[in-house]
């Protein structure tokens, strides 16, 4: 099975479980105040990923939420595929604008940024509602390492979608991801976890 079938089945698969009755609207308990209000309810008790924050109430460029990520990494490359283990240091940003927001990365795949991260800013697109255990997401904007010579940064589009969980607030994920110019333009997967760490509250 190709990678691209491979990822289109655990894209449908995660969108399955995160739609199961019960499951996508988080129990029907709204997080307090506002759609990205504040990170705590019921629901949520610790902290959320992928969270973009409308903190402070009327900012336009908003408090940033961070999450860690760790996974697999793989992409059709030549003259040899890639598939390595990552590690992603991923935070967003509210723009004061429902649905829209600023994700900014720092991701290590070993095979690729050796000892320096790449670095990305995508301003996205998000249609789901903060307080809901589905999250998707798609954007554009620049990464680094992408350009035949590994510098400079690079036009860049991704998708991702994620769920939520109730367990320990880990949130598997899928994300798509492809250069828009220069000669290296093959479609790149993560497929990995995510948890909050800022701002996150211990009990």
């Amino acid at each position: 099975m190709s990678m691209f079938r491979r990822a289109l089945l655990l894209l449908i698969a995660a969108f399955a479980l995160a739609t199961l009755p019960g499951q996508l609207t988080a129990q029907d308990h709204e997080m307090a105040g506002d759609d990205g209000a504040s990170t705590f309810g019921e629901d949520f008790p610790h902290g959320v990923t992928f969270w973009t924050r409308r903190e402070p109430v009327g900012c336009w460029l908003c408090a940033p939420a961070i999450d860690i990520n760790f996974g697999l990494y793989q992409v059709n490359a030549d003259p040899n595929d890639i598939s390595d283990l990552f590690l992603r240091l991923h935070s967003q940003f509210g723009l004061g604008i429902r649905h829209i927001a600023l994700s900014a990365d720092l991701l290590w795949i070993p095979e690729i940024s050796q000892s320096s991260p790449t670095v990305s800013l995508v301003a996205q697109y998000e249609p789901f509602d903060q307080r809901k255990r589905l999250y998707g997401s798609i954007g554009a904007g620049m990464i680094s390492g992408r350009d035949q010579n590994g510098n400079g940064f690079t036009p860049w589009a991704q998708a991702q979608i994620a769920y939520r969980g109730p367990i320990h607030d880990i949130a598997p994920f899928v994300q798509v991801g492809r250069a828009l110019s220069g000669d290296n333009r093959e479609f790149e997967f993560m497929f990995g976890l995510a948890h909050p760490i800022a701002p996150y509250r211990m009990h």
